[in-house]
């Protein structure tokens, strides 16, 4: 695994205990397509503050970003349209969507 995997897998493992830990635990846990976007949002802050240092990192960056990045304002607003009635749900979401 390179150092870079080891970090967004170190990232996402955060992610997914700190939103199940949060007031969502009481209630149940969170659902799988939430703790999917956590992990989708963090993989994107992840890339975007990566140095680009030549332009195969750059290209490599890019890609990334664009996977993880892209319909994520779309994605956040379909689940809370379908978890509108669950407050600590709509507030891991909230979690999931602000940057570190």
């Amino acid at each position: 695994m390179t150092r870079c995997t080891t970090r967004i897998s170190a990232l996402t493992m955060w992610v997914a205990l700190t939103l199940t830990t949060s007031a969502a635990w009481a209630a149940d846990a969170l659902p799988a397509d939430v703790l999917a976007f956590a992990q989708r949002q963090a993989s994107c802050y992840h890339f975007r503050g990566e140095e680009g240092y030549n332009a195969a990192r750059r290209r490599e960056l890019s890609r990334a970003v664009h996977k993880y990045c892209d319909g994520a304002d779309r994605i956040e607003a379909d689940l809370r349209a379908k978890y509108q009635d669950k407050p600590a749900v709509l507030d891991a979401l909230r979690k999931a969507a602000l940057p570190d």
